[in-house]
C-alpha cells in the first residue's frame, strides 16, 4: 500500500524547515503531524537526520557520571547483603520470622507461589 502524495505546498514547507536545520520533532510541531510522520517523510527522500547543536560537555562531569554508572552496575552484581546492614534489629527479627515461615511453606508445597504467599502473609500479620 503506497502512501498518499503530499500537496506541493506541504512538501515545500517541510523541505524548507528541514533545510533550515530543524529537527524532526520541531518540523512535526510546525506542520501539525507526528514526529514519526516526519521521520518517514525524511527517510523516503533519503535525507539524513538534522542533529541539534549542543555544547561540549565538561570532561570532569562526564567522567564523574560514567564512574557513578560503573558503580551502580557493579552494585547490581552483588547477590546478597547482610540483613543487619540495611534493616533495624526489629526489622531483622520480622524478616527472619517471615523467611522461616516461607521456607516451611515451600517444603510443604514445592509448587508454592511466593508472591501469593507474601500477599496472604501480609493479611495475617
Amino acid at each position: 500500500m503506497s502512501r498518499p502524495k503530499l500537496a506541493p505546498e506541504e512538501e515545500q514547507k517541510r523541505m524548507r524547515l528541514y533545510r533550515q536545520g530543524m529537527p524532526d520533532d520541531k518540523i512535526a510541531e510546525v506542520v501539525g503531524v507526528t514526529r514519526r510522520a516526519i521521520c518517514l517523510w525524511r527517510h523516503s527522500r533519503g535525507l539524513p537526520l538534522n542533529r541539534k547543536r549542543t555544547k561540549r560537555t565538561n570532561r570532569k562531569k562526564v567522567n564523574k557520571r560514567s564512574s557513578l554508572v560503573k558503580r551502580i552496575r557493579a552494585d547490581r552484581r552483588i547477590k546478597s547483603v547482610p540483613m543487619e546492614t540495611v534493616l533495624s534489629p526489629e526489622q531483622c527479627s520480622v524478616m527472619r520470622q517471615f523467611m522461616t515461615h516461607l521456607v516451611f511453606a515451600k517444603k510443604l508445597n514445592p509448587e508454592l507461589n511466593v508472591g501469593q504467599f507474601m500477599k496472604e502473609y501480609r493479611k495475617v500479620m
